[in-house]
């Protein structure tokens, strides 16, 4: 998969709204959400599901007001080289859309045309090995990432809570899963002499979950932790078996939270801000949604315990099996985007964002 083809994959595969890839004349690449609410597959004929006005415009980025399933929708398309990004906001769907609704979807659109212009600058930038260019990449990639996790956290979490998310559990390992997220924020934790582990007695313990949401959930805990440690902290993440239930616990040896500090650690509030809590929001929201819970209990001066629990009982989605979940065509994103806010600039090699 080149450059163009990741940064497609990411951008559609992570936005919540019916996104779709189209190259060649090809539906190219779907999000769950447009097989859902459209019936749309891969390998269709664009032409028979996009109008020729839209397929035919050579503008970079543009709006359109078009019908797609017999549904009319607003449509806003980025051109990425030879193939074009669409994403679609269906009229009469399940949530209205308000200022601050339209605001978030202004949002996402800059970050695309933000994410497709540092991939191309760092491209230019590996070509011509200039070290000053890359640097500058580098944290601008950084700012990118910071933006991307305030925004999908917090639309993630207000989407769950109004019902209006699209949940797709898929049959996985969760000992797999979490080891392989484990040892990733572990190169990056190494560097700063921080040791993160993980502790499981079973080799497998299989279940159905969403996948993506249970990466953010845990990405966000570990973050979490992460903020509140230095050199020589620790953060272990721990998977048992409690009868018909999955018990994730992240636990770390930092400051912990105060205590006047607690009541407002879920981030309640208004406003397109990121309050302190709203990844520790999404994580609750994540884990009810799964028919689960979540608690966390802070130790001040001796670090912070969360414990997630998922039942085991969850049936999975038609719409995705297995590792076959087009999810994990994107790479790095999910921890280069939620361990934003304790990563450094420098961590940002465009290579990690590459397959």
């Amino acid at each position: 998969m080149n450059g163009i083809e990741s940064t497609l994959a990411s951008l559609v595969l992570a936005s919540r709204e019916p996104a779709m890839g189209v190259g060649g004349g090809k539906i190219l690449i779907l999000n769950s959400a447009a097989r859902e609410r459209l019936g749309l597959v891969e390998g269709e004929n664009a032409g028979d599901v996009l109008p020729g006005l839209v397929l035919g415009c050579r503008s970079p980025s543009f709006c359109a007001s078009l019908s797609v399933g017999g549904r009319r929708a607003a449509g806003r398309f980025t051109s990425l080289g030879e193939v074009l990004l669409c994403r679609l906001s269906l009229e009469g769907g399940d949530v209205e859309m308000s200022p601050r609704s339209g605001l978030e979807h202004s949002l996402r659109s800059a970050l695309a045309d933000l994410r497709l212009s540092l991939d191309r600058l760092g491209g230019l930038a590996a070509a011509r090995e200039d070290r000053d260019l890359s640097d500058s990449v580098s944290r601008v990639s950084h700012g990118y990432y910071r933006l991307s996790r305030i925004v999908l956290n917090l639309t993630a979490a207000e989407a769950i809570e109004q019902g209006a998310i699209v949940f797709a559990p898929v049959e996985l390992d969760m000992a797999r899963l979490l080891r392989e997220l484990v040892w990733t924020v572990e190169f990056f934790a190494k560097a700063r002499g921080i040791d993160v582990s993980f502790k499981c007695r079973e080799e497998e313990l299989p279940m159905a979950a969403d996948r993506e949401l249970v990466e953010q959930m845990i990405l966000n805990l570990i973050s979490n932790s992460l903020l509140h440690l230095e050199s020589g902290g620790a953060v272990s993440v721990s998977l048992t078996r409690s009868g018909g239930s999955a018990i994730i616990s992240v636990d770390d040896n930092g400051s912990g939270i105060p205590s006047e500090e607690l009541p407002g650690i879920f981030g309640e509030g208004s406003g397109l801000t990121a309050p302190p809590g709203i990844g520790l929001r999404l994580v609750r929201a994540i884990a009810e949604l799964h028919g689960g819970a979540f608690l966390i209990e802070s130790r001040p001066g001796r670090g912070t315990a969360a414990r997630v629990m998922l039942p085991m009982t969850l049936q999975p989605s038609s719409m995705f099996s297995g590792d076959n979940s087009p999810y994990r065509k994107g790479g790095m994103e999910q921890v280069l985007t939620q361990l934003s806010t304790w990563l450094r600039s420098e961590d940002y090699d465009p290579r990690l964002t590459g397959d």
